[in-house]
């Protein structure tokens, strides 16, 4: 935080009726509400660090993929593993497992979500978020599951069972933040870095 008195004040929060309410569960960072973000010393040397980066990926042929969240802890990737595969398995039974995601594959998705609901954009809570299949129709895989909170992965299973495809309407979001939801789902499906070969946690 800086000692400097501020000289100007801070913008209105024009923003839907829910982060009105609490702000701070949309900030760029815990305890900050929107439209506010830390100020750094080194900031400028981070920017330029990024977009050297950023030139020497693009000089080697290589797709430039910064990592915007820090990972998460074993513990963490653990607890959200086993709640995925208790709800996968109500749905579709023990002979569904091998298409089961692993731990890795916990930790890719919460940083390719940069720890933010699908739906609402909330930031990550370890109790409030789960990982959720998209689509019924189409393979339990990295590029058909989202971060959500728990009411949306319900309406999600509920869905499913319905055999049902999720909507703007149903999931009541715009038809911009549905096609965003499925875009980013095409990108994390590409930008996979590692071989789809899924295990099953068994401890």
């Amino acid at each position: 935080y800086c000692s400097e008195k501020p000289h100007m004040k801070l913008l209105p929060l024009e923003l839907s009726e829910e982060m009105n309410e609490k702000p701070s569960d949309f900030g760029a960072m815990p305890d900050f509400r929107v439209r506010i973000m830390p100020v750094l010393g080194m900031m400028p040397a981070i920017f330029g660090m990024a977009m050297a980066s950023r030139i020497a990926c693009n000089l080697a042929g290589k797709e430039y993929l910064p990592t915007g969240v820090p990972p998460l802890t074993v513990g963490v990737c653990n607890r959200l593993h086993q709640r995925f595969r208790t709800r996968s398995i109500n749905l579709y039974g023990a002979s569904h497992e091998h298409d089961m995601l692993d731990l890795e594959d916990m930790d890719f998705l919460v940083i390719q979500w940069r720890k933010r609901c699908a739906i609402t954009h909330e930031r990550w809570k370890r109790s409030g978020i789960d990982i959720a299949q998209w689509r019924y129709d189409r393979p339990v895989d990295i590029g058909n599951v989202v971060l959500v909170k728990k009411k949306f992965a319900q309406m999600l299973d509920d869905m499913a069972k319905r055999k049902e495809l999720p909507t703007s309407e149903s999931l009541g979001i715009s038809e911009e933040h549905f096609a965003a939801i499925e875009h980013k789902l095409a990108q994390i499906a590409k930008w996979n870095p590692r071989p789809k070969t899924y295990k099953l946690l068994t401890e």
